[in-house]
């Protein structure tokens, strides 16, 4: 919770401020939000490899341009 408060709040304090005020390291501070970025991205790329199998059998798994 700590972290998050940092995090919506890095544009008016600096990340070592506010780590001092809380009581926590600002090292600590940048491991959970280098977690966080991995964790949003894993989650929107499981949102693409959805997006990506429907169209897969939408088209019947065809690839490349239609034969002419």
């Amino acid at each position: 919770m700590v972290y998050r408060f940092m995090s919506e709040h890095r544009d008016e304090y600096t990340i070592r401020e506010m780590a001092g005020v809380c009581g926590v390291s600002s090292s600590a501070y940048y491991r959970w939000a280098k977690k966080d970025v991995f964790g949003v991205r894993k989650k929107t790329d499981g949102k693409l490899v959805e997006l990506i199998r429907r169209i897969q059998e939408q088209h019947h798994y065809r690839y490349g341009s239609p034969p002419g």
